[in-house]
């Protein structure tokens, strides 16, 4: 009798534990989203009032080494990726963990007049903090001024 009492404690604890995992994970995603969103949010602002070392310090390691400087990184966003630059507006989209990796979609609007999904890539860093590693852009088809 002791011994089938373990048994069904043992498999109650397995089920709570396998009940609460994705409770944890979700609630860990949704913490990890906030922290990306708001990273966004701070370079796109330090674009825009045109501060590059605070734009330069969201960037993982390996872009801060291989750039070298905030101006020389900001002067490849204004060349390649100008709509993320000082966008019209925007608005984040989908958020998705891949492998570990967070990934967050944003709709923006260039100042061209251009409607961009921009694809963020993230990595944490050796620090804990969670820095941008790359960003795609995909132009929407028919948007424009």
């Amino acid at each position: 009798m002791r011994q089938l009492s373990n048994r069904h404690l043992m498999f109650s604890l397995i089920l709570c534990v396998a009940i609460l995992i994705p409770v944890v994970s979700s609630q860990a995603n949704q913490t990890t989203e906030v922290v990306i969103r708001s990273i966004i949010e701070r370079q796109i602002s330090a674009f825009k009032s045109e501060d590059a070392a605070e734009a330069f310090s969201y960037a993982a390691k390996n872009l801060q080494d291989h750039f070298g400087n905030p101006e020389k990184f900001v002067e490849m966003v204004k060349q390649h990726y100008m709509p993320v630059f000082k966008p019209s507006w925007y608005q984040f989209d989908h958020f998705e963990m891949q492998d570990g990796v967070p990934i967050q979609a944003v709709m923006l609007q260039g100042q061209s007049g251009f409607i961009w999904i921009v694809i963020y890539r993230f990595d944490q860093q050796s620090d804990q903090n969670w820095k941008i590693t790359g960003v795609s852009l995909h132009k929407l088809k028919g948007s424009g001024a």
